[in-house]
């Protein structure tokens, strides 16, 4: 049985609470989601993915500054 990837339409959504208890919602389980109706061009999406890519490549040691230890999620923030 395969599920289907849940679709985050961010212009669905009445207050960023609403959003927020989605987000946490499908960040549990499945643990991804696709973002859709976000308004941003290709080159944030790229630029985002420099980032990410950056980051993945630095020495463990620097990347564990940003651990917070537990693995659980730090606090839940409106948008």
């Amino acid at each position: 049985m395969t599920a289907a990837l849940p679709i985050i339409d961010l212009q669905s959504f009445d207050s960023a609470e609403d959003l927020a208890v989605e987000l946490m919602r499908v960040g549990r389980d499945p643990g991804f989601f696709y973002v859709v109706g976000h308004e941003l061009g290709d080159h944030v999406a790229a630029g985002m993915f420099a980032l990410a890519e950056a980051f993945f490549n630095t020495p463990l040691k620097d990347k564990l500054a940003y651990a917070n230890g537990s693995g659980d999620l730090v606090s839940l923030q409106t948008l």
